[in-house]
Parts: C-alpha cells; structure tokens; sequence
C-alpha cells in the first residue's frame, strides 16, 4: 500500500477551495432570496379582517338604515400597495332589541346595488334593486323580484363604541350564500 502525503501545495488547494465555497455559499444567499421573492413571504393584505365602518351611535333602534362604504387603510399585493381601497358597502340595520345587522350592498341577483325605499316604514318593502325590482325586508328577506336569496349577512361586531364589518365577496344568481374565492 502505499500512503500519499498530502503537500504543502495540495492543503492549500483544499483550503482555498473551501473558502471559494464558502463565499460563493454567502454570496449566493441573497442572489437566490431575490429570485425566490415572494415565495414563503406574506406579500397580499386584502382586507379580509373585521375593518373599522361607523360608530355605533350612528345606528339606533328600528331607525331607517344606514348606509356604510368599507374602506381598508391599506391592501398589497407583492408589488404594490395602495391605501384607502373601496371593498365595497354595507346597509346597517338595528332592530327593537338592539341587535345590530350588516347586509351587503350588492344584490344577489346579477350585482347590482341596493337602494333603501325612502317610504318604508318597519317590516314594509325597506331595500329594493333598481335594476330588476327585487324587494327586500328590513331584516334582508327575499320578499319579491328575480333574487334568488335574501341580502348576504356580512359578520358584524361592536367593540369600544365602533362598528366593525367584515367584507366578503359572493355569488350572484345561486340560491345559498356562497363566497366568492
């Protein structure tokens, strides 16, 4: 057998090997967090959490609906960020006891808007589509019209004097509340 001695030549060829490897390993690291972006990184804030509407002295009992836009501060996709976007609107709705409501703006026939019917008065016809006639009650029933269900209920709470909706985006023209994807 014989041994091989490794020469003074050849360590430093191993050690200036390995250091070229390591710092083409550091150097690489930034390189290919540039190409990988944004994977594995929160890049899209939407506005899909409860925002921030109305106070809730704007709403009193069996009082005429309030109309309400749900405005985020801010929603960014990878690139770009805009402040102040439109998600859409939001008829608010208390009844005798004090519950609070929280209907969608948008008709779940074809998408129009809802409008308010300045002459109800309680359980009459309260919200109607000027595009195909749908009528709809105080508490968002079908009552007439070619819409399929009643207004889409958005998640509402109150908290610290402020109310707070959720928006969600849904189906026209399909008989259940369906979101959107």
């Amino acid at each position: 057998m014989s041994e091989t001695k490794m020469t003074r030549r050849g360590a430093m060829k191993v050690i200036s090997g390995l250091l070229g490897l390591g710092v083409a390993a550091i150097s690489g690291v930034p390189f290919l967090r540039f190409l990988l972006f944004p994977v594995g990184v929160k890049t899209v804030d939407s506005g899909k959490g409860f925002v921030d509407i109305a106070a809730s002295t704007m709403v009193s009992r069996n009082a005429k609906p309030v109309y309400t836009e749900i405005i985020v501060p801010r929603v960014r996709d990878a690139w770009n960020t805009k402040t102040n976007v439109l998600l859409g609107g939001t008829w608010l709705v208390r009844n005798n006891r004090g519950a609070l409501s929280a209907f969608s703006s948008v008709c779940p026939h074809l998408g129009c808007s809802i409008q308010r019917n300045k002459e109800s008065v309680n359980d009459s016809v309260t919200f109607f589509c000027p595009c195909h006639s749908s009528a709809f009650s105080r508490n968002g029933e079908r009552l007439s019209g070619p819409s399929p269900r009643g207004l889409d209920l958005l998640p509402v709470i109150e908290k610290n004097g402020r109310i707070l909706v959720q928006w969600s985006n849904t189906v026209s023209s399909v008989n259940e509340n369906d979101q959107a994807s």
